[in-house]
């Protein structure tokens, strides 16, 4: 996913905060939600990619049971949802569980357009 951004106007915290984002797939925690017509649960976690390609989070989707149209391919932060049983298959499957820090850092660098895929500075 790229974005035409200018790189001159992305803030070096958002750099800083990808730095520390690890390589992976990542699960948040389990947070409440409301209930609607595509998720009938009241809790909800997301599993995402962490510093690697879409295409390494599908391939483990797949290997845990989840189905790619699943996917919500999200401006904000593309993810799979998770019931709080699926993410711990996932972490068990090796998924690494993240602090809510940690997502808002992926998101960051998603608004920024810095490049998710090789964990790399975009523009670099």
């Amino acid at each position: 996913m790229k974005l035409d951004i200018d790189r001159k106007k992305i803030p070096e915290y958002a750099y800083t905060e990808w730095d520390r984002v690890p390589f992976g797939i990542l699960v948040d925690n389990i947070q409440p939600c409301k209930p609607n017509a595509r998720w009938k649960r009241s809790s909800v976690a997301h599993m995402f990619a962490g510093r690697l390609s879409s295409r390494s989070l599908h391939e483990f989707a797949q290997g845990i049971g989840l189905k790619r149209e699943w996917f919500q391919d999200r401006a904000t932060l593309p993810h799979y949802d998770l019931t709080p049983k699926m993410r711990a298959k996932a972490i068990r499957c090796g998924a690494i569980a993240v602090e809510d820090r940690i997502v808002l850092a992926a998101m960051r660098a998603i608004r920024y357009g810095i490049e998710i895929a090789s964990g790399e500075r975009a523009g670099e």
